[in-house]
């Protein structure tokens, strides 16, 4: 039995009757999932209260947002969620590779970047002639903003040379290349 739906009883003399099922998201318990809602979940988010943990993992991040929003609804009303979410929850509008810093760099450099939905991301630092030099994130990733640091090795741990790198974001959002300086 899915959220939303009515869960059937059967009693003894053969007769049936329904009992709602909470609602995924109705926060305020007025039956519905609606902008109400919204406000009570945004004021929990990044938190860890039980009761706005939508998928169980113990915080309120954006994996419970997406939760919500399936069940909030689609086209207009949704396109007007999404845009509260980028403005009180700080969901991006679309996924990017952000200015690395510093710029040129000797020891270590800062790469942020952007998602905006869930997926399978990799970010990987390759030379000019193509040649993987590193891979500093490959997996399943959480909407929102994140950074890594590279050192300058490769993935033998070896120190790179002097040069120009690209870092290139392979993600739910497209591909998305930056470049990169080392001085030595």
């Amino acid at each position: 039995v899915g959220s939303g739906e009515e869960m059937l009883t059967v009693l003894a003399r053969g007769t049936i009757t329904a009992t709602a099922v909470a609602l995924a998201g109705d926060f305020n318990g007025d039956g519905a999932v609606n902008f109400s809602d919204f406000f009570l979940f945004a004021d929990a988010f990044g938190g860890s209260n039980p009761a706005y943990d939508l998928n169980g993992d113990g915080a309120i991040n954006f994996s419970d947002f997406f939760v919500f929003a399936d069940a909030f609804g689609t086209g207009e009303v949704r396109a007007k969620l999404m845009a509260l979410a980028q403005q009180y929850l700080g969901l991006p509008a679309e996924a990017g590779l952000e200015a690395t810093y510093p710029n040129p760099f000797n020891a270590a450099t800062t790469i942020r970047y952007r998602l905006s939905e869930p997926g399978l991301v990799r970010l990987a630092v390759y030379g000019l002639t193509g040649q993987l030099v590193r891979v500093l994130a490959d997996g399943r990733q959480e909407p929102g903003s994140h950074q890594l640091i590279w050192d300058g090795r490769s993935d033998d741990g070896r120190a790179t040379a002097t040069g120009v790198y690209l870092v290139r974001l392979d993600g739910p959002g497209g591909v998305h290349v930056r470049k990169v300086t080392l001085l030595r």
